[in-house]
């Protein structure tokens, strides 16, 4: 029982030290290597939406992650990974009909 209560303050301790963007940061870069997994595993096709939204909940998260330390390339980055994967959604949508 007293195990449990170490890992549990030890992670609070984690996550009250983090910033949100941080935490948002990790969150895209955790959602880009999930993609990128499945697609890799056939689980995901390049050709349907999923894929797709995930690069660009990805993109998202991490350009926010960006904003406050100013990290202009990976800004930059992200918010071109980002609009190529928003197109790649409008043309495997358009192509689904």
């Amino acid at each position: 029982m007293t195990s449990l209560f170490y890992v549990d303050l030890i992670r609070c301790s984690i996550l009250s030290s983090m910033s949100i963007y941080t935490i948002i940061g990790w969150s895209g870069a955790v959602i880009y290597l999930l993609a990128y997994a499945l697609l890799s595993m056939n689980k995901l096709k390049s050709d349907k939406p999923t894929y797709h939204i995930l690069n660009i909940l990805g993109a998202i998260a991490l350009v926010i992650n960006g904003i406050p330390t100013n990290d202009f390339p990976t800004i930059f980055l992200n918010a071109i990974w980002g609009i190529i994967a928003l197109f790649a959604t409008y043309k495997t949508s358009l192509n689904s009909r």
